[in-house]
Formats: structure tokens, C-alpha cells, sequence
């Protein structure tokens, strides 16, 4: 099988090179960071001009796209919100027909974030989406293109918050923490935005489990509902940090969501078996 990732020098590219390479052929995508890859190295992919995906895909004609590229700074989105649906949006619908005339099979990978956060809830995969930040929803406005493909062969793939190790370019929110924590300074964390985070390895190797899903929606995320500031606890605890460095800090801006936990049950039913937080750490 050859496998098309994108984005694969990024935090969850990486890992999920790291999870598949030896069982395929890989082929990777980036757009700033070449990865070095064991058969063909990374290719520059600029997915706001649909005839580079056009070309590039011809060249290699993979049997399944795990599209997991995006522009997803909350912040730069709102900033740039026409490049953020070409790159977010009108690229996954590129890939969409692409695979579709190549008998491919896609793997788009969304966001909790497609949720308004105001349920106290797990979200189940037939909630209503319904997006506050540019960011999300770019993401969910290509959900709802791919979903009125029926007959289409995709998978949409909801990730939560992750953290943990993302190679030499990708970068998540932990790093940055950690990286304070080691220097002894102070770090600020909101205790009212709640998700179900994964370490991008647990991630990966989830999603590796569930390529051959039939459904059309998935929630791959973690079990436990924490608040980034309980985990920032948990992450102090685990490498013995000073707790007392982090901040509880209350988001009051209008462009995150306060509760975007997923309920991972239907992943459960095709292979996806997360570990707790603390576990999690432990193979970081």
C-alpha cells in the first residue's frame, strides 16, 4: 500500500511516519520542514494552488491520503481567513476528488473544535457542529463537503487536544511548557477550556488501527475530560516540576471554545484503545 501524508514533518505527520513506516509505502508532504523519509523524501506542497495537489498526486497516485496539513493557529487563521479556506478547505476537496477518481481512499483529519463548546458534554459524532474561530471553521465547512459525497470513500477523523513529542519541526503546547518548566519560569494555563487530549504517538497509532473504518466520522481522542491547567498539574507531576509555576488563568475572549470534550466510543468499536493521561506520559 502507498500511504500519502500530509503535512508529515508536522506534530501529528511525524508521528504518524513514525507509526507506519515499515508497513508501507510513505509519501509526505511539507510545506516548510523537509523530512527525510526511507524511500522518497518529503515533497513541497503549496495546498493553496489545487495544480500543485493536482500534479502531485498524479505523480504518485497513492491508495490512501491521510490529509493532516492545515493552517491551524487559531490566532493567524482570523488573520488570514481567505488562505485559511484554501488551505483548510478547497485543498481536502481537491484530495476528495482526486481519491475518488483514483478508487483512493481519504482520511481527513478534523478538530474538536467544530463544536461551540456550550455543552457541559461529551460531544458524540452526531452533534451539531457549529464553529466559532475561522479556524474551525474552515475544518467544518470541509466536513460538510465531504459528507455530501455519500458515496465517496473518507473518513473524518475528530482529534483533540495533543501534546507530547512531534520530531525535530513539530511542535505542541507541552514543548513550549516544558520547555518554561526547565528554566523554572512561570507559565500561564486556562482552567475553563476543557478537551480530551492524546500524545500525538497515542494519536498516530490510533488512527494507523482505524485506516479501514467504514465510518464517516470518528472521535479519536483521549477518555478523560481535563482542563489545560489540570494537565499542566499532571505534567509537572510526572517530571517533577514545580507546580507552583503554573498559572490558572480564565480564557475570556470569544474565539475558543470552553468544552470540546469527544466521546470516543465509536472508535472503540474499530480499534481505537486509549491509554489514560499518566500512562500516556509514560511512553511519551
Amino acid at each position: 500500500m502507498k500511504i500519502l501524508i500530509t503535512g508529515i514533518s508536522g506534530f501529528l505527520g511525524y508521528n504518524l511516519y513514525m507509526s507506519l513506516k515499515g508497513t508501507c509505502d510513505i509519501i509526505g508532504t511539507h510545506s516548510q520542514n523537509p523530512l527525510n523519509l526511507e524511500k522518497w523524501n518529503s515533497s513541497y506542497l503549496n495546498l493553496a494552488n489545487e495544480n500543485e495537489i493536482v500534479k502531485l498526486f498524479n505523480y504518485y497516485s497513492p491508495d490512501l491520503v491521510i490529509h493532516a496539513a492545515a493552517m491551524s493557529k487559531v490566532n493567524e487563521c482570523e488573520q488570514n481567513p481567505e488562505l485559511t479556506y484554501q488551505v483548510n478547505t478547497n485543498a481536502t476537496l481537491t484530495l476528495a476528488n482526486l481519491c475518488d477518481s483514483n478508487n483512493s481512499k481519504l482520511i481527513f483529519i478534523s478538530t474538536d473544535l467544530v463544536f461551540d463548546g456550550k455543552s457541559d458534554d461529551f460531544y458524540f459524532e452526531s452533534d451539531k457542529t457549529n464553529p466559532i474561530n475561522v479556524y474551525a471553521k474552515s475544518k467544518a465547512k470541509a466536513e460538510n463537503l465531504l459528507l455530501t459525497r455519500p458515496d465517496s470513500n473518507f473518513t473524518i477523523m475528530r482529534m483533540p487536544l495533543m501534546f507530547g513529542n512531534g520530531g525535530p519541526f513539530g511542535k505542541s503546547s507541552s514543548f513550549d511548557l516544558i520547555e518554561k518548566l526547565k528554566k523554572n519560569e512561570k507559565y500561564s494555563l486556562f482552567t475553563n477550556e476543557y478537551r480530551t487530549p492524546l500524545t500525538g504517538g497515542e494519536a498516530a497509532k490510533s488512527i494507523a488501527r482505524l485506516l479501514n473504518c467504514p465510518e464517516k466520522i470518528l472521535h479519536v481522542s483521549g477518555n478523560e475530560k481535563i482542563n489545560r491547567y489540570d494537565l499542566g498539574k499532571i505534567i509537572c507531576k510526572h517530571y517533577k516540576f514545580n507546580e507552583n509555576l503554573l498559572i490558572p488563568t480564565i480564557y475570556q475572549g470569544s474565539t475558543r471554545p470552553q468544552n470540546v470534550s469527544l466521546d470516543c466510543t465509536l472508535a472503540k468499536k474499530f480499534g481505537h484503545n486509549p491509554m489514560g493521561l499518566n500512562e500516556q506520559l509514560n511512553h511519551f
